[in-house]
């Protein structure tokens, strides 16, 4: 069996997973839905920050049908990340907010 490499194949994966992890990127902005979980940490705490790292929303069917397998891995494992990271984050905001409220309480209260 001989494997050769075929530059115009090796050239269109690479732009699949390029622009596999470009629409992750645009699609995690409107998935993290970040007031959401503002709140959440702020009324939950430490439960919101580990659920937001948790959860991740389903990918819709539709932006990845019909893709190449190396889109769909690179959008796949992108929007993964970077709605954790942003969930993460925004929960995180939220906790702290009682944690600043506390510190102004005690210099204040």
């Amino acid at each position: 069996m001989s494997y050769h490499t075929d530059t115009d194949n090796v050239d269109v994966r690479h732009s699949d997973t390029l622009q596999g992890r470009t629409d992750a990127s645009m699609d995690s902005q409107d998935a993290a839905t970040q007031g959401t979980w503002v709140i959440a940490g702020i009324f939950l705490g430490i439960i919101a920050i580990v659920w937001s790292l948790l959860y991740i929303p389903k990918i819709e069917i539709i932006r990845i049908d019909g893709k190449s397998a190396e889109y769909v891995t690179a959008y796949r494992e992108t929007f993964r990340s970077q709605v954790r990271t942003k969930q993460l984050m925004a929960a995180l905001l939220g906790s702290l907010s009682w944690v600043a409220v506390y510190i102004l309480y005690l210099l204040w209260g």
